[in-house]
């Protein structure tokens, strides 16, 4: 079953669904390359995309406000879909920050990760299509020295807000609304858009109300607005939005195959991508050891960013191939510039030291080398690509059962084999550390609140709040806030097991884990 919806998780992760917003604006002196991953195309918006994974603007935020009105979030008479959007955990901030610069950032009506294209219908009519962009995952909140969260987006970094699950069941939800009263929605977007024209009208309750009138009576049996959950805050469900569209059975166990948005920092030491390391650069070892990011490198990985969404995308194999320079001139640069900002409170060097010796004995080889600097961030300068099998690190199994021989079939035959490979490792690859303070919870599925607890296996709770939260500044991760876009994170539920990555903490003593820990502040 293909929607409009459920196809937004797998683009975000893909680092190429963006689109020129022209409601939204960035600082005129922001770097070409920040501009065009907030705000570019890259060809990704079309004809066909309606069918599966993009918006019209003015039929979105009708829906959501319905919603919103729905459910209690806004009063009955509210037009506040920002309240709604921000709900989903998408934001508004007052700047981006990118290579320790801050660039003012505002927006007439959509939040950053939302971006907007007009289409034009042959009629000399243009109604503006809105779709996610990379940044709804990968832009993560800034914190001041007391752990509070501050209104900058630090662009990169991991989302510790957007909740998919949310924005894609809205939409549906207030869909299904529409349908019901048509009338009444016509009035609502002539209140909030008035200067809307008449042509562009005649496409609103023509052709787009047909689209809207078809997703909902497709959903109609499963009353949803995808057969899977799609995740939590900051959480994701990609591989089961990847197999929705290729046209695979999502309920061979799949569902549940959640993963925790990462930060893109140091991802050119990665030889392939993903937690399970599924995508890699075809010709290459996917598990050789990377101790210089060249532009080769840079490249690889950028490349494999715009292949990996050929399927979810509907474009096919000659034309993203055609587009792939464009990705990779704008991919390179970010994953080249971005590092994760500063622990913003205090550091114990002297214990980070001790850490620092700790980890060279107990993590190095799995997690890679950091060259000390007590002035600075610590550097990778060396990391192996470990992928750690099953048996070893008893982690949460369900995203890496994910990948099936019937998924690695199709991904082969749609992509073909000379530019990208697909491995079917079960387990792990080994994650990169660099910002881990700043991207808790913990765990390939985000099951793990603090760096405390994850070093203290006996300690993990079973539930926990996630969503919108504050920086835990001791424990080094998540501490609960109870608000709008609260939810309890429930490890008892499938795909959210906490367990794993244990025996190797068994040999440290107490004192020895709190140096860890306050080293692990330093990447």
């Amino acid at each position: 079953m293909k929607n409009i919806f459920t196809l937004h998780l797998a683009l975000v992760l893909s680092g190429l669904f963006l689109n020129n917003n022209v409601h939204a604006t960035l600082s005129e002196n922001a770097p070409s390359e920040l501009k065009a991953f907030m705000e570019s195309d890259f060809d990704s918006i079309h004809f066909k995309a309606l069918k599966t994974h993009a918006v019209p603007m003015k039929i979105l935020i009708p829906a959501l406000i319905l919603e919103g009105r729905s459910q209690g979030w806004i009063e009955k008479d509210s037009y506040d879909y920002k309240a709604i959007f921000k709900r989903a955990g998408l934001n508004y901030p007052d700047n981006v920050i990118y290579d320790s610069k801050t660039y003012a950032w505002k927006s007439e009506i959509l939040p950053v990760g939302l971006v907007e294209k007009e289409m034009n219908f042959g009629i000399r009519a243009k109604v503006k299509i809105t779709n996610l962009s990379c940044v709804a995952c990968h832009s993560g909140s800034q914190y001041n020295q007391d752990g509070q969260k501050l209104n900058n987006l630090i662009i990169g970094a991991a989302t510790d807000t957007f909740n998919p699950e949310v924005y894609v069941e809205s939409i549906y939800k207030g869909m299904s609304q529409i349908t019901k009263d048509w009338k009444a929605t016509y009035k609502m977007i002539d209140h909030l858009f008035p200067k809307t024209n008449l042509r562009e009208k005649f496409l609103l309750r023509t052709f787009m109300k047909s689209q809207v009138k078809k997703y909902v009576k497709d959903h109609a049996e499963i009353n949803r607005g995808s057969i899977f959950l799609n995740g939590g805050p900051g959480l994701t469900n990609g591989v089961s939005s990847l197999k929705n569209v290729l046209g695979l059975d999502v309920n061979d166990g799949s569902m549940t195959g959640f993963t925790s948005v990462p930060s893109i920092g140091d991802r050119g030491f990665r030889s392939s991508l993903l937690w399970d390391g599924v995508y890699s650069v075809a010709n290459k070892d996917s598990s050789r050891t990377i101790t210089k990011v060249s532009n080769t490198e840079l490249s690889d990985v950028a490349s494999i960013v715009s292949l990996f969404t050929i399927p979810t995308m509907g474009k096919t194999t000659k034309r993203v191939l055609k587009d792939m320079d464009t990705v990779v001139k704008v991919i390179s640069p970010i994953l080249k510039t971005y590092k994760t900002p500063e622990f913003p409170g205090e550091i114990n060097i002297e214990v980070a030291r001790r850490g620092f010796e700790i980890y060279n004995n107990n993590c190095l080889q799995c997690h890679g080398q950091y060259k000390w600097d007590q002035n600075k961030k610590s550097e990778l300068i060396a990391f192996p690509n470990i992928s750690v099998p099953q048996k070893e690190m008893n982690s949460d199994p369900q995203r890496w059962k994910s990948i099936t021989p019937s998924l690695i079939n199709k991904l082969e035959a749609t992509l073909g084999d000379e530019h990208i490979q697909m491995n079917q490792n079960e387990g792990y690859v080994a994650p990169l550390l660099e910002g881990i303070w700043a991207s808790a919870p913990y765990m390939h599925n985000g099951s793990v609140p603090t760096l405390w607890n994850y070093l203290r296996p006996e300690t993990r709770p079973s539930t926990f709040i996630v969503g919108n939260q504050n920086l835990e500044m001791n424990k080094i991760g998540i501490v609960g806030v109870i608000n709008s876009n609260s939810e309890t994170y429930d490890t008892a539920l499938p795909g959210r097991d906490n367990r794993g990555h244990e025996k190797e903490f068994l040999s440290l003593s107490e004192n020895e884990k709190d140096d860890l820990l306050e080293y692990l502040k330093t990447l």
